[in-house]
């Protein structure tokens, strides 16, 4: 019964454990967002603006960044199929570089022909069954779009829900600025192996201040990845909402190694005890020539 409650607590601790470690830079992975205050009080969280893209070359030890966009569902169409889809992103070239999803082929010409589509594999499947799907064309919030790449989500520990990747410059089409600070806002995610999380954070906001209006009480918010699936996030590609609960990945932690320990002295105490009540069989056998591996491997096999 130990065992069984320590395995049943192992798997949940082990799968919050794992989400989003299949991404090489894991640990230098952060996304970046902006609280504004108003009079020292916390007034509500912005994205930082589309145009910081441009001068995050210019932060030191930031090896690159990319802008993510999440719009509103959109209504997939392919023939007589028609649903609404979840886990759209807009997303820039670095994108690929900085997380190490799985995709069925390496063209990414959607970051420069923002015509073309990346769609997850479970969409894929959706759409076209066991067709190939490169290459066809689908229409997706009105706009026709030629399928280039599959992401492999399928089987993934991800904390990111996502099955359909356009190009940021996708967001020109609705009259964004995507070179300004004053438009185009959206969530960012930064890859630094040389810098910390309050180091990033210190450097990005002397980037906000150098490029913001005097009088506004602006300040960055930098979330790790490796946290990022313990704490609220308003991005539809994360399902805006709490994955995990780090409390509890740490209370069952605990309480699974305290149940895991408290089995593992019962046994010894039951297998102590049950060889002192045969002692004089022991004894018996000693007597008649048996070896003592021969006594220790009787008394693991009938352990089992």
């Amino acid at each position: 019964m130990g065992i069984g409650c320590f395995l049943l607590l192992f798997i949940y601790v082990y799968n919050e454990y794992e989400t989003d470690r299949f991404h090489k830079n894991y640990d230098g992975i952060y996304r970046v967002s902006m609280d504004y205050y108003v009079d020292g009080q916390l007034m509500f969280n912005i994205p930082p603006p589309a145009g910081m893209f441009y001068d995050l070359p210019n932060v030191t030890g930031l090896e690159s960044g990319s802008r993510v966009f999440s719009p509103n569902d959109i209504v997939i169409e392919y023939g007589y199929l028609r649903f609404l889809e979840v886990g759209v992103v807009m997303v820039d070239s670095a994108w690929k570089t900085i997380f190490d999803f799985q995709y069925a082929n390496n063209s990414f010409q959607l970051f420069n022909d923002p015509t073309k589509v990346i769609i997850s594999s479970s969409v894929a499947a959706r759409l076209f069954g066991q067709d190939e799907a490169v290459g066809k064309q689908i229409k997706a919030g009105g706009e026709i779009y030629t399928v280039e790449n599959i992401l492999l989500n399928q089987g993934i520990n991800s904390s990111m829900n996502i099955n359909f990747i356009l190009s940021f410059q996708t967001r020109k089409k609705s009259g964004v600025d995507i070179n300004s600070y004053e438009d185009g806002h959206t969530p960012y995610f930064v890859l630094s192996n040389d810098m910390g999380e309050a180091e990033v954070q210190h450097s990005l906001q002397q980037l906000i201040a150098d490029n913001t209006e005097e009088g506004f009480d602006v300040r960055i918010s930098v979330t790790s990845l490796k946290d990022s699936n313990f704490v609220t996030s308003n991005l539809k590609f994360q399902n805006g909402n709490l994955r995990g609960n780090k409390k509890y990945y740490v209370v069952f932690s605990v309480v699974g190694l305290i149940i895991l320990s408290m089995a593992i002295i019962n046994y010894i105490n039951l297998v102590t005890a049950r060889a002192a009540t045969r002692s004089k069989e022991v004894g018996i056998k000693k007597t008649i020539g048996a070896q003592r591996n021969a006594l220790w491997k009787q008394f693991m096999v009938e352990s089992l």
